[in-house]
């Protein structure tokens, strides 16, 4: 997936920090930690998707 993405133009860094805030939000939802709502969650989702857009 790295690879894919960065050939896509994104890079480095953005593809590790949404990865990263995936594997976050993954694992506070599944072992319960931390809980956010579904308001927030889906905030992050849309931030997350504007940072894939090419301007």
């Amino acid at each position: 997936m790295l690879e894919e993405s960065c050939k896509d133009g994104l890079e480095v860094s953005i593809v590790h920090l949404i990865r990263l805030t995936m594997d976050g939000l993954y694992y506070v939802k599944r072992l319960n930690i931390g809980p956010i709502t579904a308001e927030a969650a889906e905030g992050v989702f849309e931030q997350l998707m504007q940072m894939t857009w090419k301007d």
